[in-house]
């Protein structure tokens, strides 16, 4: 009887531990400070619908792919906040819903400003474009 509950107890600890782990990871709120902890690269995180995330984290880009659902080919695609790097220094900033450009997208100059602001939806620019000279 009690190896039957440790047994519960355990399984019912991972259990909710897996939950809690999935439950902040969230690639639409991901800070570029997430890439400089190297326990974060090259990790995949699995979510309740069966859906696959996996960190990019090189020296021109860093950012989350999604792969939906369960597939033996798996197809990755953008999703979430992406930055985009040129000679070491922020370049672009873009939000993507399943590869697709969705929200705001920062474009910076190289002393870090903003160089433009564009906003998309499903992938096409919608509203103003603010560019700054």
């Amino acid at each position: 009887m009690q190896k039957t509950k440790l047994y519960f107890t355990m399984a019912l600890g991972i259990s909710i531990f897996s939950q809690t782990l999935q439950a902040q990871f969230d690639p639409f709120n991901v800070k570029s400070e997430y890439f400089k902890d190297k326990k974060n690269h090259d990790l995949t995180k699995p979510d309740k619908d069966g859906n696959s995330y996996r960190i990019l984290n090189s020296a021109s880009h860093k950012g989350v792919q999604i792969n939906m659902g369960p597939s033996k080919q798996p197809k990755w695609k953008y999703h979430g906040i992406h930055y985009f790097y040129a000679a070491g220094d922020k370049d672009k900033m873009t939000t993507f819903i399943e590869s697709d450009k969705n929200g705001t997208q920062i474009t910076y100059f190289e002393n870090g400003n903003i160089k433009k602001e564009e906003e998309f939806s499903n992938g096409l620019p919608t509203g103003l474009s603010i560019q700054d000279y």
